[in-house]
């Protein structure tokens, strides 16, 4: 994402509010962004992450795991980017803060939850989250809340324009991913019977 001007230049921002990323396309978009994003070394001596966010390698992928969190929580569309924001602040303040397939499943849960209460009028009670979210209940949850901060430093506002770098690099990828399908199945040979 340090590219962003590239993708500004992909798409306009005359008309921001008409660019719509939202259901299966946004799901699609956070899952690929998370899978992206975590480095395949699992030594967690060499991560500055809290200890308290890593857990086993889930069975569940990302794709799943987002696509369970859009079924069951009834929340903005702006909240599934701006975590994505929050986890790359997260990096940006600390270079070796490194996210793994062990603990991505958690920071972005929490980053989400964190999300939701800072955009969202309402939200569901943090035992709700926990179960959502597959976390052992309430104390797990509201601790990883507090890490979530600290690793923020308390930072929760986005500018317009971290929203926007977000969510124009995923349609970016989208379109691109899109006409490789395309091209695809346009070269596909015709078989005459």
């Amino acid at each position: 994402l340090g590219r962003s001007k590239k993708w500004r230049k992909m798409v306009s921002f005359e008309d921001q509010e008409t660019m719509r990323l939202t259901g299966n396309h946004l799901v699609a978009g956070v899952a690929e962004v998370l899978q992206g994003s975590c480095c395949c070394d699992e030594d967690r001596s060499s991560s500055t992450i809290p200890n308290r966010f890593f857990g086993i390698r889930h069975a569940i992928s990302l794709d799943i795991y987002v696509n369970r969190l859009y079924r069951y929580i009834n929340c903005s569309n702006v909240a599934y980017l701006t975590a994505l924001v929050y986890l790359r602040r997260i990096q940006i303040l600390d270079p070796r803060c490194r996210l793994t397939y062990e603990n991505i499943h958690r920071l972005y849960a929490t980053a989400l939850l964190l999300a939701i209460k800072y955009h969202d009028d309402e939200h569901y009670s943090n035992k709700f989250y926990a179960h959502v979210f597959g976390m052992s209940g309430l104390a797990e949850i509201n601790e990883l809340e507090g890490l979530m901060l600290s690793l923020l430093g308390f930072r929760m506002s986005i500018s317009q324009g971290e929203y926007y770098d977000y969510k124009i690099f995923i349609m970016n990828r989208q379109a691109v991913s899109s006409a490789a399908v395309l091209q695809c199945e346009s070269n596909m040979p015709i078989s005459v019977a």
